[in-house]
């Protein structure tokens, strides 16, 4: 097109387009495994026993004397399943991520043909 300004005599111009994969906002939402739980949705964690509050024995007053606790057999602590906080128990948690299709911009540059 001769003497075109638009397209300085190339047949193309640039211009902005909004961006496809986020829609214009310039990031998006995706989901990956918690690192809490590996994906699972609970962990263990060692806890002190509460059958002996974490002493490891127990007084039985009938007898008059300490005993090994049954419960954690004098370890103090006990391995406990606890739901994850992170992931809500899911596993997984959403998290917003800057878009690669428009480098978080929301629109991105390109190329039309020039129709004047």
């Amino acid at each position: 097109m001769p003497g075109c300004r638009r397209c300085r005599d190339t047949g193309y111009y640039k211009d902005k387009e909004t961006c496809s994969e986020c829609r214009g906002v310039g990031s998006k939402s995706t989901t990956e495994t918690c690192g809490r739980c590996l994906g699972n949705g609970s962990y263990y964690e060692n806890e002190d026993c509460r059958y002996c509050s974490g002493k490891g024995k127990v007084w039985l007053p009938q007898m008059k004397k300490w005993e090994t606790c049954s419960g954690c057999r004098g370890a103090k602590k006990v391995e406990a399943k606890k739901s994850c906080g992170p992931c809500g128990g899911t596993g997984k948690k959403s998290k917003s991520v800057k878009c690669t299709g428009c480098n978080g911009k929301g629109t991105k540059e390109v190329e039309k043909k020039c129709t004047h």
